[in-house]
């Protein structure tokens, strides 16, 4: 019967489709090593709270702060958290999905920029000059792989951010695929108050990379 037969043919189309669609996700996912330098060194931290019922949530600031002073096990520990930024100057305003990042986490990753530089410690302290990475797909999107991209500015949020670098296609990968921008001084992030930050709000991710000669089982 012709009609059984292209109700059977679509079904087994819909049915191997779904399944590939599910095996990339796993693969990319689950299966398929991270994109960085050593990837078997890197550990995210999480925060557990008892009286909270909370159990592997993410850092709060100072918990971060009292980690960063402590900690012998650890050659970068970075702090980041995620912010949206609202890209003017160029043709219509544009919301940007961004980091705000440490400039310990390039390293941490193991990673260096295509193009340019990561964010320096001076950058990365209050009243540091506005600086950002830009998405390796952001870079050849919008500006074609110009490599003069690194004499401009973006302008976020109303304020004039100077182009340091282009992060690599690894910075790119699962879980960091939607970020298209960079900028430095997480704990500056503008929707979070003092208040939170010194009372320990878990709204941060931290990445650390353990030193040589230092395992997880220790």
């Amino acid at each position: 019967s012709p009609g059984f037969t292209l109700v059977a043919v679509l079904g087994l189309a819909l049915g191997i489709g779904a399944n590939v669609a599910f095996f990339s996700v796993v693969n990319s996912v689950f299966l398929r090593p991270l994109p960085y330098r050593e990837p078997d060194r890197l550990v995210r931290l999480s925060s557990t709270n008892g009286a909270q019922n909370l159990t592997r949530v993410g850092f709060s600031y100072s918990r971060y702060l009292a980690v960063q002073e402590q900690q012998q096990v650890f050659s970068d520990l970075a702090l980041s958290i995620g912010n949206a930024f609202t890209l003017t100057g160029r043709r219509d305003p544009e919301q940007l999905v961004g980091l705000q990042a440490s400039a310990a986490l390039l390293p941490a990753l193991g990673l260096q920029p295509a193009i340019g530089r990561g964010f320096s410690a001076a950058e990365d302290s209050p009243g540091g000059q506005h600086v950002v990475l830009i998405s390796h797909a952001m870079w050849h999107q919008r500006f074609n792989g110009d490599p003069s991209i690194l004499q401009q500015t973006l302008t976020l949020d109303g304020a004039p951010y100077a182009i340091i670098g282009v992060l690599p296609e690894a910075a790119s990968a699962f879980p960091l695929n939607q970020l298209q921008v960079w900028v430095p001084l997480p704990a500056a992030v503008p929707y979070l108050s003092q208040s939170q930050l010194d009372n320990g709000s878990y709204f941060f991710q931290v990445i650390a990379r353990l030193r040589a000669g230092v395992s997880l089982e220790q």
